[in-house]
């Protein structure tokens, strides 16, 4: 079963960077969303690298201003029907009102990204196929985000996506490649 991020990775645009550049972006990502998911449990973290210092203030902030709870934190999903699976890094209810979308005990997914990046029409896909997952999983989110926390510690930036059917059709496109070139293959294979 294919994850969110494999069947999308082929759009990412990473393609052309170093491999050594993305590494160490994948190393830098791991440790900092390891720190915002102890922040949202509201446990230590348990390795601290003081180039973090910024990024964990920021996203500290943010969470203890907007977030009324945590719903899910970096937990995987299943939507068995459409055998895909995906780890949003959050599910939270937000303070009402943030945008007028949001009532009293909505809830949003909401996915971290770095704070020096633009959109990209993959994050949309993404954040529209979590959308996706936590609804079949019985978490009735409204809406879905990315989350940008700053590196030098200023104000987190919220991106939303409101256009959930275009992006999930994006996501639902690329699934459907996929299982044609690469489930398809392995199928050929047991023949």
């Amino acid at each position: 079963m294919p994850s969110v991020t494999q069947v999308l990775k082929p759009f990412s645009g990473y393609e052309n960077i170093p491999r050594d550049i993305l590494e160490q972006a994948g190393i830098r990502g791991t440790r900092r969303h390891a720190a915002s998911s102890s922040i949202a449990l509201r446990v230590p973290i348990l390795h601290k690298n003081p180039d973090d210092a910024g990024y964990i203030r920021s996203f500290s902030e943010w969470f203890s201003r907007y977030v009324v709870r945590p719903i899910l934190v970096s937990q995987r999903l299943f939507d068995p029907a459409l055998n895909f699976s995906g780890e949003p890094d959050f599910i939270l209810e937000l303070v009402p009102g943030m945008i007028p979308e949001l009532g009293d005990g909505d809830l949003v997914v909401v996915d971290l990204k770095p704070e020096w990046t633009q959109a990209r029409p993959p994050w949309a896909a993404q954040c529209a196929a979590y959308l996706h997952l936590a609804q079949v999983n019985k978490y009735p989110a409204r809406i879905a985000a990315s989350l940008h926390p700053d590196q030098e510690g200023g104000a987190a930036r919220l991106e939303w996506y409101r256009n959930s059917p275009r992006g999930f059709a994006a996501f639902l496109s690329a699934l459907s490649c996929w299982n044609y070139f690469f489930e398809s293959d392995r199928n050929v294979k047991k023949k």
